[in-house]
């Protein structure tokens, strides 16, 4: 199942999980973390949410900071997770 190939990932991809940093996230980081999630480019999020390219980058550069991720790949596992 999905969620199997998330615990598996998460354990060989080393992803330290702060629940804390969950609230420290907007409701926009939330919704464009669920957006990675699902597979969408920052190009697709940017025009499903109506802002700039340069914007999603933004946000999801903070995203990482805040949850100590390191990739969009470990920050869809972390959706998966949660």
């Amino acid at each position: 199942s999905t969620n199997e190939l998330a615990q598996t990932l998460h354990k060989k991809d080393k992803i330290k999980i702060n629940k804390d940093a969950l609230s420290e996230l907007t409701s926009r980081e939330r919704e464009i973390i669920h957006l990675v999630s699902i597979g969408m480019s920052n190009q697709q999020i940017a025009g499903q949410l109506q802002i700039s390219e340069h914007t999603v980058k933004a946000h999801i550069s903070n995203i990482l900071k805040k949850l100590s991720l390191n990739n969009r790949t470990q920050l869809a596992i972390y959706e998966m997770l949660n």
